[in-house]
């Protein structure tokens, strides 16, 4: 058998060794993701802090409630609560932002608060708020909030959490999650009252003045005050 011949045959061996190998590396099965725990009890922790530049501001004393959209079953599966039923989509990131969206008013009514806490001065609220509350597993709605303190308007935006939640190849049964807060000022009144003490000389005043408000040291609004 000549060279030539050898090395084609040689080439052709190991073709076929390598289709092999890949072939047994796309018939290896893929793990699992491992089922949830669902004799274990599930708490969350809400975290309500406002993020100011340079400081946190924990808001205490806001009343949190949480609504159970759907109970979670033997391996994670979701089975939507009546009051929610067509609303739960499905698991992606996607599917969440639909269900989120999907919630209204009207499914609110029908439901109710499985539980509800408020904030102690770290501005967290516990759930269970007491012993004889116990959570279900499943995914929670919880609405948004809004409260008022030294002039300002704290909201809260709505939103879901799984418990337990699957994070990093593990089932984690005390969620913490942290509501996305925003505020802005209270609206009120201001009487700007302009007094001229120039004896009597209207000639001598200027047509009009400014006057800024000012709110934390920086300026809110401008007004022009006419003579």
């Amino acid at each position: 058998m000549s060279d030539e011949i050898m090395k084609r045959i040689q080439k052709i061996s190991a073709l076929l060794l390598c289709l092999l190998t890949l072939a047994g590396t796309l018939a290896l099965p893929v793990r699992a993701q491992e089922a949830p725990d669902l004799t274990k009890p599930v708490f969350l922790t809400v975290h309500h802090v406002y993020h100011e530049s340079g400081r946190d501001i924990p808001l205490s004393g806001v009343k949190f409630s949480v609504y159970l959209v759907a109970r979670m079953g033997e391996g994670g599966a979701l089975t939507p609560e009546p009051a929610f039923a067509g609303g739960v989509t499905g698991n992606s990131a996607a599917d969440w932002q639909k269900t989120l969206d999907a919630i209204t008013p009207a499914m609110l009514k029908k439901a109710s608060p499985v539980d509800q806490a408020k904030t102690d001065k770290n501005g967290d609220a516990v759930f269970p708020s007491d012993t004889s509350v116990t959570l279900t597993p499943g995914v929670y709605y919880i609405p948004d909030t809004k409260t008022e303190k030294n002039g300002w308007v704290y909201t809260t935006s709505p939103f879901l959490v799984s418990l337990p939640n699957y994070f990093e190849d593990k089932w984690v049964y005390a969620q913490e999650a942290n509501a996305k807060s925003s505020r802005e000022g209270t609206e009120t009144d201001i009487k700007v009252i302009k007094v001229w003490k120039d004896s009597c000389h209207p000639e001598r005043r200027p047509k009009s003045i400014t006057v800024d408000l000012l709110c934390d040291g920086e300026k809110y609004d401008t007004v022009t005050l006419p003579q």
